[in-house]
């Protein structure tokens, strides 16, 4: 996989930076979130912490991808601007499956609290 920066802007308004980015991937599949997280990181000279892939979409009949990430300086600022699932979608996938159950669990509660079925 090879990864090379497009385009980057700031909004300092809150602080993080927009990247495009495109990614190689000589044919394999489309890399996960993760994965290119990491990649950008290393490529962009971002702290990985504060690295958020918010969009890959694959150039249909070509090894290319493209995708859009939300750079920020600390995961407390990544945590509070972006949305939840763009957060989890982002986890080391150990990670990302325990926070999947956690949430799956409070939605169920939720969802017997307002039924008032008790479990």
């Amino acid at each position: 996989m090879e990864i090379r920066v497009l385009n980057v802007s700031d909004t300092k308004l809150i602080g993080r930076k927009h990247v495009r980015f495109q990614v190689e991937r000589q044919s394999q599949p489309t890399p996960s979130m993760w994965e290119t997280r990491n990649a950008l990181a290393a490529v962009g000279g971002f702290k990985v912490e504060g690295v958020a892939i918010v969009t890959i979409r694959d150039k249909s009949g070509s090894a290319l991808s493209e995708g859009e990430a939300h750079v920020y300086q600390t995961k407390e600022e990544l945590e509070k601007w972006e949305p939840k699932y763009i957060v989890i979608a982002n986890m080391e996938p150990s990670a990302r499956k325990s926070a999947l159950g956690e949430l799956k669990k409070k939605r169920t509660e939720a969802k017997a609290a307002k039924t008032g079925v008790k479990k």
